[in-house]
């Protein structure tokens, strides 16, 4: 099935008769902007009025329906039970999105809700949320050299032992956030478009790793003396489909971007599901930083707070971060697409279709973490519009 689907997408992108609104059945197709039945102009909707109209069909019912797993801002119970319980009471009438029902359905996992994407310290008070492409490789080194009192560089992930977590005051809680549509690009080229491919987070796998695979039983086969023969014209069209992806970047975005609801992998997630849900505990933080040109300024405010060797262990670690940030960030977050090489990186890859697609998708990230909608986002939209003039 996720084969024919993916085939279904690639054959209409290539002949340039539309793509369709949804993977699954029969669903309508939209082209440059109307619906073919109706002919009804969708082309004058910002961004900002598709993250509403997403978010009041969507990820509101989430808001309404988790209410009552919470005894207070301050203390939620598991939104992993409450996620996990609104998936099995969806059938196939309901009138979500199919991407939001996978979504549901995925976000029930645990490693979403696991222990190591909130870290708290021995000897400092603090409690870190901390996110998959949101710096969370360096911040559970820091974590881990911070516990073990150890020079791990290698560490991954600590967890804490009973009773040694910081209990002579309240804990100071912060969180970095990052803009939802380069977090999406960010994690899409670390594991999908590049080397990391191999470690199998652009999923589902029987989509974007039949060639790795391939290339797999080829090194079998040599270690062991044997030839492993292949003309272009014996490559299966799976391989082949990989092969385009890889040559066009935008294609293999788009196409990504359109399927992902088949398997939502931990990197891609909408940013206010974890660490219990913060759209519903954002308020009780006592630091909300921003992965953007000031993210170091912003770093300099938790090293001051707490000395050393905290502040030793972070600019070592975000020496050079920080730098790649702010020039991957200036204007690539919150300004205009035509004024710095990362705005470049954005209209290598964005069309107004990923645009739109990927707003619905992180539309609650926009509505309850007071993200703001960069500015690019309504420019490459205007690129549809000025199509249909």
């Amino acid at each position: 099935v996720m084969q024919i689907a993916l085939l279904s997408y690639y054959a209409l992108s290539l002949s340039g008769k539309g793509n369709p609104e949804y993977v699954e059945g029969f669903a309508p197709q939209v082209r440059n902007g109307f619906h073919p039945s109706t002919r009804v102009a969708i082309r004058k909707m910002t961004a900002r009025d598709i993250v509403e109209d997403a978010y009041n069909k969507t990820f509101r019912i989430i808001e309404e329906e988790c209410a009552q797993y919470m005894y207070g801002p301050s203390q939620p119970l598991s939104l992993k039970f409450c996620i996990a319980d609104l998936y099995k009471r969806q059938n196939s009438s309901s009138n979500l999105p199919w991407w939001f029902r996978t979504m549901l359905r995925d976000a029930s996992d645990y490693h979403v809700h696991a222990d190591f994407h909130n870290m708290s310290f021995y000897d400092i008070p603090l409690n870190l949320c901390v996110m998959e492409k949101i710096g969370s490789s360096e911040w559970r080194e820091i974590h881990c050299r911070m516990n073990t009192k150890k020079n791990d560089t290698g560490a991954k992930y600590c967890p804490e032992e009973g009773g040694k977590v910081y209990k002579d005051g309240p804990l100071y809680k912060a969180v970095f956030l990052r803009d939802p549509l380069t977090r999406f690009l960010s994690a899409f080229i670390d594991k999908c478009a590049g080397y990391r491919r191999i470690e199998r987070h652009c999923e589902p796998d029987r989509l974007f790793y039949y060639d790795l695979e391939k290339q797999a039983e080829k090194n079998k086969l040599e270690a062991i003396g044997k030839v492993f023969n292949e003309s272009k014209k014996d490559k299966s069209i799976d391989e082949l489909l990989i092969e385009d992806f890889l040559k066009d970047k935008r294609l293999f975005f788009q196409t990504y971007s359109d399927v992902i609801g088949l398997k939502w992998n931990i990197h891609f997630f909408p940013q206010s599901l974890y660490c219990n849900g913060l759209y519903r505990t954002i308020q009780t933080y006592n630091f909300v930083g921003n992965m953007n040109a000031t993210f170091s300024e912003q770093l300099d405010v938790l090293k001051s707070k707490y000395g050393e060797p905290f502040s030793a262990y972070v600019a070592e670690k975000y020496q050079s971060k920080t730098s790649n940030v702010a020039k991957s960030n200036r204007g690539g977050d919150t300004s205009s697409s035509r004024n710095s090489s990362a705005a470049k990186r954005v209209l290598e890859y964005f069309t107004p279709e990923t645009v739109r697609r990927l707003l619905k998708y992180y539309s609650i990230d926009y509505m309850k973490l007071a993200l703001p909608i960069p500015d690019w986002a309504d420019e490459i939209l205007a690129q549809e519009n000025g199509m249909l003039r």
